[in-house]
């Protein structure tokens, strides 16, 4: 076996590690969150406690999430995806946290009115 062989061998496995570490990191879309309109609204407050910078409105927001989530109406991905997002701003990460959620607003699709067809937001 020559050593450019023995090299590709040695590589091989970390590369498919690499591989499968970046799909499941969410290089992917955004997980969709805003199923209905009250989950719509809760993240639209997130969205205000977030870029107000405040702390008050984080948490009510937070405890509103976390509602949604235990009754099924926000699906795990997505409060796990929120939770991340609320994580990071209160440890004084604002900036970075809005623009996690704006990726994370961006990515969503909402049915139209009247119809059950997807749109961009």
């Amino acid at each position: 076996m020559g050593t450019s062989s023995f090299q590709f061998m040695r590589a091989f496995p970390w590369s498919v590690v690499c591989l499968i570490a970046l799909v499941t990191s969410g290089c992917g879309k955004p997980p969709q969150v805003l199923g209905d309109d009250e989950c719509f609204k809760t993240v639209d407050a997130l969205w205000t406690a977030i870029t107000a910078r405040s702390p008050e409105l984080l948490d009510q927001s937070t405890a509103e999430l976390k509602r949604l989530h235990d009754t099924r109406q926000l699906s795990e991905v997505g409060f796990i995806a929120l939770e991340k997002i609320s994580a990071k701003a209160k440890s004084g990460g604002w900036e970075s946290a809005a623009s996690d959620l704006r990726t994370l607003i961006r990515g969503q699709t909402r049915p139209t009115q009247g119809s059950g067809a997807a749109s961009a937001p």
